[in-house]
């Protein structure tokens, strides 16, 4: 298994432009996890998540279908009387697409 180092970052930001950065419906499991899928050539993306807020979640990144790399996340948001959580949620999202851009990606 090789895998150019500089390949992984490029293509975990594009895995997120089009799976939680999208309009991409997550598919719901037996568990009551949520799941978003991406796969680009031999490279597959799978982040998995339970909850909305707060929530918990693993990412993880597959090549020929070993795992390389992963992650676990646990978050809650906060909102105020300036923004609330569905703002929150659309500016994260927002903000991951201008890294897609700033990647040059585009």
């Amino acid at each position: 298994m090789i895998i150019d180092i500089e390949e992984l970052p490029r293509f975990l930001v594009t895995a997120k432009v089009n799976t939680y950065a999208s309009d991409t419906k997550a598919t719901i499991l037996g568990d009551g996890s949520k799941e978003l899928v991406f796969r680009e050539g031999r490279l597959f993306y799978r982040d998995r998540y339970f909850g909305e807020n707060p929530f918990i979640g693993e990412e993880m990144v597959f090549h020929e279908d070993k795992y390389i790399w992963g992650m676990n996340y646990y978050g809650h948001a906060i909102s105020s009387k300036d923004f609330s959580l569905r703002d929150l949620y659309a500016f994260l999202r927002e903000d991951t697409v201008n890294l897609f851009v700033m990647a040059g990606e585009h």
